[in-house]
């Protein structure tokens, strides 16, 4: 558990590697639970990210900042989705993701159009951010017609159960 000035971008990403993925105590198929409860945040994507409005929805960690001369962003979905895929891939598919927080109707999965309260965040976020995680699916065939640009991957890694539901955008023509 990470409480506070504890869960730092940095902690909460390591705690997810050492807990799950690289945790050799956790046989394959046992239950696991990820569960975050705090801020969501938005931002633009980089360049080269495939997203289905421009956007890239975080969760954000108690260092994140709303100063845009900081370093520190939020942990994008895709980083989440990679972990979550990691986690599965050594540990099984018996995950449960709880992301109590805003934009969380997305969280690691694709969706159509949809609109959330919360935040924008002015920290941008930087295309290879992240990709001492992510390097493993740049190897992959990307789908880049797949929302969000999850890899094509399969979504049968974890359960998630989210905070914010989706919410369809209907535009009259």
């Amino acid at each position: 558990m990470l409480a506070d000035g504890d869960a730092t971008r940095q902690a909460i990403i390591q705690a997810l590697q050492d807990h799950f993925v690289n945790n050799d105590r956790i046989d394959r198929g046992d239950a696991m639970l990820f569960y975050f409860a705090g801020h969501g945040s938005q931002c633009d994507a980089p360049a080269g990210w495939t997203t289905d409005d421009g956007n890239v929805e975080t969760i954000s960690p108690h260092d994140e900042s709303n100063n845009p001369d900081s370093n520190v962003c939020g942990i994008p979905d895709r980083t989440l989705f990679a972990l979550l895929h990691q986690t599965a891939e050594a540990r099984g598919n018996n995950i449960t993701t709880i992301l109590d927080c805003c934009h969380s109707g997305s969280g690691t999965r694709g969706v159509t159009e949809w609109k959330a309260r919360g935040h924008r965040n002015p920290v941008p976020i930087h295309a290879d951010l992240d990709q001492e995680i992510l390097g493993k699916f740049t190897d992959r065939k990307i789908n880049a017609t797949s929302p969000v640009g999850f890899f094509g991957s399969s979504m049968s890694s974890h359960v998630l159960l989210a905070a914010c539901r989706q919410v369809l955008i209907i535009r009259h023509h």
